[in-house]
């Protein structure tokens, strides 16, 4: 299905639409929610704020990253899972074995394991305090710390917010390679 019709679909509560999507990105958010901590109901939650979100913004004329909805999609979903442990305060449990090896993977989602992990937030500390790059260290802050929208951020930039959010993801993935690479030498003395 093209991105044209599931865009005019949704536009028209189009319940064949609808379905589709359910069945082609339902599967990616529940492995990425499960396999990051979450619940099927939490899947489910994230699955429907994130149709939600997708649904407003398209009737609002606020996407425009053609030919590219489902990765836009499951973008938005994992922002959203993201959100959940940011508004939650939710804290991991569990061996830091496993943290490690899931960071030694390069895996982006690990980074929000290690940096909730008590006994991690002084690496992430160490190592935000002495990052040079200070694009990312603004873009970040002002995402996780001060709460602003990615809109606003982009606007402030004067970029897409579609090149934001790569590029918001870009920078999580170098501060996560900087705190992994900081934890294996210090795993290591």
């Amino acid at each position: 299905m093209t991105d044209q019709e599931i865009l005019t679909g949704l536009r028209q509560n189009d319940r064949k639409i609808m379905e589709y999507l359910y069945k082609t990105l339902a599967p990616p958010i529940f492995k990425h929610v499960l396999s990051n901590n979450g619940t099927k109901d939490d899947a489910k939650d994230v699955f429907q704020e994130t149709f939600i979100k997708v649904l407003k913004n398209i009737q609002e004329d606020r996407y425009t990253d053609n030919n590219k909805f489902e990765a836009y999609f499951i973008q938005i979903a994992r922002y959203t899972w993201t959100d959940h442990f940011r508004t939650n305060k939710t804290h991991f449990v569990g061996d830091d074995d496993f943290l490690l090896e899931r960071a030694d993977e390069s895996d982006e989602d690990a980074l929000m394991q290690l940096i909730l992990h008590d006994n991690r937030l002084e690496t992430l500390s160490t190592v935000w305090q002495s990052w040079e790059d200070t694009d990312c260290h603004q873009r970040l802050s002002a995402f996780h710390f001060e709460g602003q929208s990615t809109q606003k951020i982009a606007d402030t930039e004067g970029i897409a917010q579609n090149t934001l959010l790569k590029r918001l993801y870009d920078c999580r993935k170098k501060l996560f390679r900087l705190v992994s690479k900081n934890l294996k030498t210090s795993s290591q003395s």
